[in-house]
């Protein structure tokens, strides 16, 4: 299934640098991938991981893969770059719970 990630410039504003939880892409996929409690977002990677977890015991993972502008954007904004608002699809699993964003 192909999902569409909009990063708004109101989760540019709100997202932290250098926190691999609070960027803006994983503020922008929250809204489209529901059901997990956990997203990390890895600047040096090709992956959106999705964690279903229970304190500190992780008991399901997802990795979803995503094009390398994306990776080379969330390198500029922790980078301190000012960033534009990017939009991107990902191709997900079965294991993803669609969020409102994403019907």
């Amino acid at each position: 299934m192909k999902l569409t990630i909009n990063v708004t410039q109101e989760d540019i504003d709100k997202g932290e640098q250098l926190d691999c939880f609070t960027c803006p892409i994983a503020l922008a996929a929250f809204r489209v991938i529901s059901g997990t409690p956990w997203m990390l977002v890895g600047a040096y990677s090709r992956y959106l991981r999705l964690f279903d977890s229970s304190i500190t015991v992780w008991t399901h993972e997802i990795d979803i893969e995503w094009p390398d502008r994306v990776r080379l954007w969330v390198m500029g904004f922790d980078c301190g770059d000012e960033m534009q608002p990017i939009s991107f699809e990902v191709d997900t699993d079965d294991g993803v719970t669609v969020g409102e964003e994403g019907v």
